[in-house]
């Protein structure tokens, strides 16, 4: 199966993924708002303040203010932890779409090439290195990173497994990323020089 860009398929498979992740990330927000989760993880300074008032009139303005602020305190910490995450989905996306047509260009053509230029691709597939991109693209394509999320929220710890990963997550999809595209350029490389 080939990917071709510019098709409807192409651009209703990436609005498909898209529109569920962001419905997956808004449930999960909800979740967290109506669990109050920052409680369980360790405040983080969101801790609903109760404010005194001194006198009958100004009791109900300060409830409704206190009200008001705390809502937004609650649901501001859980919407920017899934922001992080989500974009850490986004990342995983775009460079998984991104290597696969790398490596879909590079080792798929074979109309014109020369015997030695077949004998490098094929070289390049079974290559130690190949393995190793496929295995990291395996852990971390954008649907493995949403199913770990999916685990973490089958065994009730979803907002413990995003605040742990919300900025730690980021540095092996970029090593996969920067890796994968490496070495497509060195496959190319191997071909055109071979």
């Amino acid at each position: 199966m080939k990917l071709q860009p510019g098709t409807w398929g192409y651009y209703l498979d990436g609005i498909c993924d898209g529109v569920a992740y962001i419905m997956l990330y808004l449930a999960l927000a909800f979740l967290f708002y109506q669990t109050g989760a920052l409680l369980k993880v360790g405040n983080n300074g969101y801790n609903v303040l109760k404010i005194p008032a001194d006198s009958e009139a100004g009791v109900a303005a300060k409830e409704k203010q206190t009200r008001c602020s705390s809502c937004w305190r609650k649901a501001s910490a859980p919407v920017g932890l899934l922001f992080r995450y989500g974009m850490q989905t986004f990342l995983a996306s775009v460079a998984w779409n991104y290597s696969l047509l790398e490596y879909q260009d590079a080792l798929e053509s074979t109309a014109g090439l020369t015997e030695a230029q077949l004998r490098a691709q094929n070289a390049a597939l079974k290559s130690s290195t190949m393995w190793m991109v496929t295995y990291l693209w395996r852990l971390f394509n954008p649907h493995t990173v949403v199913q770990f999320l999916l685990v973490a929220l089958l065994y009730n710890r979803a907002f413990e497994y995003i605040f742990a990963v919300q900025y730690l997550g980021y540095i092996p999809i970029a090593f996969t990323a920067v890796l994968s595209h490496i070495y497509a350029r060195i496959i190319v490389h191997n071909i055109e020089n071979a």
